[in-house]
């Protein structure tokens, strides 16, 4: 077990890439630096500030190490602390890409989950990526706003994004150091080659592009190798010690990783659905099942046709089961075997997406109605934009195999699906958590015996007894079918 501390090591290296706004080019960059500094032969641990799936998934590819995240409105503060020397003291940088804008976080009044808080937290120093296009010295006036607006903003140096010519990259970055007094660390000129194809949800998931995307991220490590000081990023990456880096009063000693968790054969196996339409997992999360005694089958809803040998429990995470609603509906022994499982006994849980396959149906945008598993209620119609995005307190109402009734813990919502509405009342008493929204409070999930599922993301690291009790309600059924 490696060496834990209740704050990052004074001889941590790493940064963070982040960004004006979202689309400025934070995320291109962030991964491009992965690449290029693994290609250099760093060992790089890889994160991302709060709650995204997506985004992970290509860093993950680009340092060759698994994307980790971190979110200060998901997690405590020592938590995060715990997690990243735990993950990050065996490499030689941590690169943590930012959220949205610098100081975005869970809305326009609170600086929990923004990048700002995180790079505090953690005392990193901040790279803060401008868009310049069409830009000189109004990049100066942005940059320096940035620099000021919290007089305390970590904020060591600037990247150019979408640079034109040599004189337009050398006349911002004139205005930008000149504005700051801080240096420009280099620019990532414009290149209609290195653009990630998108769907709804964000980026195409970085599995089903892998060939092309590591040709995309060599390209954008090609270019950043020409036009960056690395040495000059490097010899200012050094994590500093800050009064933030002392332990907040109240904190239970108990760490979020556990040692001497013997992996046995006899320890019971949690399914894990995860394929093209199933892939929306905290690394973290999946640790934990492991690190509190599971052991972890991956297989596909799409194709499979049972669940794995030995399952004694199932988690269906989020993804794009909308995009792959008919393979779903027709694998009739998959879903056949789901719903056996969950007819013994088995406990199942679902995240949005996973929450849509145990559902009664999936209707698409283009009107095609798909039959899912049924074992919760509801009926599932995408619609053609976002129906629910940000964080809220989730207060479970019920007793359950994953927490008890009053219990509350922090969760994120980002989906395009919904309930249709003749049956949003009829099942509103049957709600698993009312969730709270900064005071405005909306009913969320369902139970159906061993089932249970919602629209609700939830990041383990924040309550680990959620993978506790996970693991145990599947010891549980492990025994009582002689599975072990």
């Amino acid at each position: 077990m490696k060496n834990k501390t209740d704050s990052p090591p004074a001889t941590m290296k790493g940064f963070m890439v982040a960004g004006t706004h979202s689309g400025c080019g934070k995320s291109t960059v962030a991964m491009g630096l992965n690449r290029l500094l693994s290609r250099q032969g760093y060992r790089l641990q890889p994160w991302k500030c709060g709650p995204d799936y997506i985004d992970p998934g290509f860093h993950s590819i680009a340092a060759g190490r698994n994307c980790r995240n971190l979110d200060t409105r998901l997690m405590n503060i020592n938590v995060i602390k715990e997690l990243f020397s735990y993950h990050g003291g065996s490499s030689d940088f941590s690169l943590v890409e930012g959220v949205m804008g610098y100081y975005d976080g869970d809305s326009g009044r609170f600086i929990e989950g923004s990048s700002y808080h995180l790079s505090k937290v953690l005392g990193l120093p901040v790279f803060l990526v401008l868009d310049v296009r069409a830009m000189a010295q109004s990049a100066g006036a942005l940059a320096a706003g940035f620099s000021t607006y919290r007089d305390d903003a970590p904020i060591a140096g600037f990247i150019l994004n979408r640079t034109g010519s040599e004189r337009h990259s050398g006349m911002v970055r004139d205005a930008v150091e000149e504005a700051t007094g801080k240096p420009v660390i280099g620019c990532l000129p414009r290149q209609d080659d290195i653009s990630l194809p998108e769907r709804h949800l964000g980026l195409v998931l970085a599995e089903e592009q892998r060939d092309d995307l590591c040709e995309t991220l060599d390209k954008i490590a090609d270019s950043l190798e020409k036009n960056l000081d690395m040495e000059k990023l490097l010899s200012l990456s050094f994590i500093r010690s800050t009064a933030s880096d002392s332990i907040v009063s109240g904190r239970e000693n108990k760490p979020v990783y556990l040692p001497g968790i013997s992996k046995k054969s006899d320890n019971p196996v949690i399914a894990v659905a995860k394929d093209k339409a199933f892939a929306f997992y905290y690394q973290d999360n999946l640790d934990l099942l492991e690190n509190r005694g599971a052991r972890l089958a991956y297989f596909s809803p799409v194709s499979d046709k049972s669940l794995p040998q030995g399952t004694a429990a199932v988690y269906f995470g989020g993804g794009y089961p909308e995009l792959f609603a008919r393979e779903l509906s027709e694998n009739k022994d998959m879903l056949g075997s789901v719903r056996q499982a969950a007819s013994e006994g088995m406990p199942i849980y679902g995240e949005c997406g996973g929450y849509m396959y145990l559902a009664e149906s999936l209707r698409c945008r283009d009107g095609s109605l798909w039959p899912m598993a049924g074992l919760l209620p509801g009926k599932i119609s995408m619609s053609g934009g976002l129906r629910a995005l940000g964080y809220g307190d989730v207060r479970w109402l019920r007793d359950t195999f994953l927490a008890d009734k009053g219990t509350v813990i922090p969760g994120h919502l980002f989906h395009w699906s919904s309930l249709e509405e003749e049956l949003k009342e009829e099942l509103k008493e049957e709600a698993l958590f009312e969730m709270d929204r900064r005071g405005s409070l909306m009913n969320e999930g369902f139970m159906q015996k061993n089932v249970l599922a919602s629209y609700v993301h939830f990041h383990f690291a924040s309550r680990p007894d959620l993978a506790l009790r996970f693991v145990e309600a599947a010891q549980s059924y492990s025994k009582k079918n002689k599975l072990s």
